[in-house]
Parts: C-alpha cells; sequence; structure tokens
C-alpha cells in the first residue's frame, strides 16, 4: 500500500515529511515497477508537495519519498467549430500534463494521448501523469 501526504516545503534533502494525510493507494508491483493513477478527496494547493511512504504485507514502512511539487492545471480552451466538432487547446508549459481521450467511459477505460490531429466524437478527460 501507498500512503500520499501533502507539505508546505520539503525538507532539507528534498524528501516529503507526512504533514497533511491525503490518503492510501493500494498498488501491487513487478521489481517495483508499476504505472496508476491515485485520486483523492481533498485539493492540495499549489505549490505544496506531495511525498508517499509504502507499506508492506508486514506493515514495514518506506522513508518518505523525494518530493514532487503540485502544479497548477492549465487552462483548457474549448471552441464550438460546428455541431459536431469542438477544438481544444492549452499551454502545456507543466509538462506533466496530458490531455486524453476514450472510446467508452465503462471499465475497463482505454485512455489514449491526444495529439495536435483530428479526433472523432470520443469521451474527454484531463489527467496528471503519476508521480
Amino acid at each position: 500500500m501507498l500512503q500520499f501526504f501533502a507539505n508546505p516545503v520539503c525538507d532539507s534533502l528534498g524528501n516529503g515529511e507526512g504533514q497533511i494525510y491525503l490518503g492510501d493507494k493500494m498498488v501491487t508491483t513487478t521489481n517495483c515497477d508499476v504505472g496508476f493513477t491515485a485520486s483523492f478527496g481533498m485539493s492540495t494547493p499549489v505549490g505544496y508537495a506531495v511525498t508517499s511512504t509504502a507499506i508492506d504485507a508486514s506493515n514495514n514502512t518506506s522513508e518518505f519519498s523525494a518530493c514532487a511539487p503540485v502544479q497548477a492545471v492549465p487552462g483548457l480552451k474549448i471552441d464550438l467549430v460546428s455541431n459536431q466538432q469542438v477544438s481544444l487547446a492549452w499551454t502545456n508549459a507543466p509538462t506533466s500534463f496530458t490531455l486524453k481521450q476514450a472510446e467508452s467511459l465503462s471499465p475497463p477505460i482505454q485512455w489514449t494521448s491526444v495529439t495536435n490531429n483530428s479526433v472523432t466524437a470520443m469521451a474527454r478527460s484531463k489527467s496528471r501523469s503519476p508521480l
């Protein structure tokens, strides 16, 4: 299990502390390598740092991870082009944001990154890359 925390600043070594508990996520890994997305019921202010700890099956807890800064979500501009088309545009200044699309929102959801090319009408969502 991974536990996530927010802190106003990182410590002097660039690691976080457990100041504000955000939530946890059960993650199963192979060779300690897996991608995942975690969502929590509270927002974290821009500029704060998010950190995590891992807890194994024997309840051993890792040290705090390196901090990841909370970034503002880029503004999304939506323009109606015609009855069947919209134009989406945004700046990708914080490069850890990706616009993704899915043909269906029924599990299992298969997300693909949106490019500058035209796409057919699909469900769309903004998502942040995992830590």
